[in-house]
């Protein structure tokens, strides 16, 4: 494996080799895409080194399904790619990508959704560069709760529907339409008092199922910095109060139909108490309902849509550009990675290195992981090759 940081190993979220290299073929009985891998393989071959390495070309590549390897640093499973940026002849043909700390790995990881860690900070004696502060609201079923088949058994418990096919049918309607209960809403109190005595029904029947969480989506929230996030739900907080305070998302808020029994009336609240406008914060929802109630008080370009929940893609796509819908829990990544940071600095998210001089913590990192130094120079023609160099490769 080849890098010219190790300081920056902790925020490996992935690897990469080139196209031609011998891992592939060695290890291509493991490859679950291999067609997919060997046609992107073919297509390189008619690529000269210069094109590959030309920083202002659209990024490509191909994951290798059914392949991991281990950051030694901290010991996680990241995925495998190939890459046409990354060469054989240069290095080990092999890398570590840091999407946080390199340009190319982060225009790579931004195309593909891969997960950008930052592990370098601004040096120890200057200012710390602000990043803004990302505000965050997250429907809680659909979103955060894989709560869809829970729902499913919980009408039919109630005696809402009769089959699995017509309890399917009236969630799907109630999630494809405007809700009745927005905030100004034109029931009456009759049917208000009916609605907060079905809604404290079905919350007391969802307690006595154990539904999932979508715990590869809330992992990634995690890794998201400089943010603040609350959960919000059009249900009862009997099911998904101590599920959301147990995710580890650490919400400021947690507000179900107990708190207000419309979602604007929850935002409205969640960002008054951060000090912010309602227009500044995001907000990741799985149904039509909520594009509907929210469209016209929040920033419609941050309504986000999640396309694993209850509504799924298509739906979802009638209301929201495609760039607003994230298909899959991974790309998040790609709403909030916007700058990279190539130089040198303090450590952050780096274990026991944290706090230290990046400079300083190269070769303690190298010694850790167990590798050694090494100095390789190389010139290609009249070009200098830029595999993972921050600054040209000269003595």
């Amino acid at each position: 494996m080849f890098t010219t940081r190790p300081d920056t190993l902790f925020g490996a979220t992935y690897m990469v080799v080139a196209p031609e290299h011998s891992i592939i073929k060695n290890l291509k009985l493991k490859i679950k895409n291999l067609p997919e891998v060997e046609k992107y393989i073919e297509q390189v071959k008619h690529k000269s080194e210069l094109e590959r390495t030309d920083l202002t070309k659209d990024k490509t590549g191909v994951e290798l399904k059914g392949i991991r390897a281990i950051n030694p640093a901290n010991n996680e499973e990241i995925p495998v790619w190939a890459a046409d940026y990354v060469l054989a002849a240069y290095g080990t043909g092999a890398i570590m990508a840091v999407p946080a700390h390199d340009q190319r790995d982060f225009e790579f990881a931004k195309k593909f959704g891969l997960p950008i860690q930052r592990v370098v900070g601004a040096r120890l004696a200057a200012p710390a560069k602000e990043q803004k502060t990302k505000y965050l609201i997250f429907d809680f079923d659909g979103v955060i709760g894989d709560t869809l088949e829970a729902s499913i058994q919980v009408r039919i418990n109630m005696g809402d529907a009769q089959t699995r096919e017509e309890s399917i049918g009236e969630i799907l309607q109630y999630f494809g339409r405007k809700p009745n209960h927005t905030k100004n809403h034109n029931l009456t109190a009759e049917q208000m008092t009916q609605t907060r005595d079905w809604t404290r029904r079905y919350g007391e029947e969802m307690t006595k199922i154990n539904f999932p969480m979508f715990d590869e989506f809330v992992d990634l929230i995690k890794k998201i910095p400089n943010t603040k996030i609350a959960i919000i739900s059009a249900g009862s907080g009997m099911y998904m109060r101590e599920r959301s305070v147990k995710s580890g998302l650490n919400p400021t808020h947690v507000l179900s139909f107990e708190d207000h029994h419309s979602k604007e009336e929850k935002i409205e609240q969640v960002c008054r108490d951060w000090g912010i406008k309602v227009s500044d914060a995001y907000y990741f929802t799985d149904s039509k309902a909520d594009v509907y109630e929210l469209e016209d008080c929040m920033d419609r370009k941050k309504l986000i849509g999640c396309a694993w929940g209850y509504c799924g893609y298509d739906a979802l796509r009638e209301l929201l550009p495609e760039e607003q819908i994230l298909k899959e829990p991974q790309d998040i990544n790609k709403l909030f990675a916007d700058e990279v940071s190539a130089g040198p600095g303090e450590l952050v998210n780096s274990g026991k290195f944290s706090g230290m001089d990046s400079e300083k913590a190269k070769w303690e990192i190298t010694e850790f992981v167990g590798g050694k130094r090494q100095t390789q120079y190389k010139l290609r023609d009249w070009v200098f090759s830029r595999q993972r160099y921050w600054g040209e490769p000269i003595p």
